[in-house]
């Protein structure tokens, strides 16, 4: 009975707390979002591939990018672009094509982007993680516009490419993280 009593006066301190921030920040938000910021943040901090230079001292065949044939591997490859906080952005055809989400989670965790295989949706399914992973709730916010400035997580963009700094245009099959 006491650890009743325990988890109900904890639940109330976290709803209380919640609260208290929702009206500090005067939004009504899921506090879900700053955690997911700060997995994406960890992420990209623990992230094996942080610039082109990674990619050609991993050993690919000990890596999901051998899953790709050399053809989408090297197109996947010559798409990702890196700046000074790592992966920017990168095309997802080639790894809807080839891979099963749960591969291509597997893959975008490299580069500390697995967030990012929710929006593979056009790749096949074969286990209930794939389905698990597609219906996480999308990672990027859609756009309207030729040129957009993210303002930061959950900015990233599908149907956007990292073109410079802080600045995604507008490209089928791209998706801009909101690291650009």
């Amino acid at each position: 009975m006491k650890t009743l009593t325990n988890l109900a006066v904890a639940v109330c301190i976290g709803l209380s707390a919640y609260a208290n921030a929702s009206a500090v920040n005067n939004t009504f938000e899921p506090m879900n979002t700053s955690v997911k910021n700060t997995e994406r943040h960890i992420a990209l901090d623990l992230a094996v591939i942080k610039s082109t230079a990674d990619i050609y001292k991993l050993d690919v065949a000990e890596s999901p990018l051998s899953l790709l044939s050399s053809d989408t591997r090297n197109r996947f490859i010559d798409s990702l672009v890196f700046n000074e906080r790592g992966l920017a952005g990168f095309s997802y055809i080639g790894l809807e094509a080839e891979l099963t989400p749960s591969q291509i989670y597997k893959l975008l965790g490299y580069f500390g982007a697995q967030h990012l295989a929710s929006v593979m949706t056009n790749a096949r399914t074969e286990t209930s993680t794939d389905i698990l992973i597609l219906n996480q709730q999308p990672p990027y916010q859609p756009l309207r516009g030729k040129e957009i400035t993210p303002m930061g997580p959950p900015g990233d963009h599908k149907g956007y490419a990292c073109s410079e700094r802080a600045t995604c245009r507008e490209s089928a099959g791209a998706i801009c993280m909101s690291s650009c």
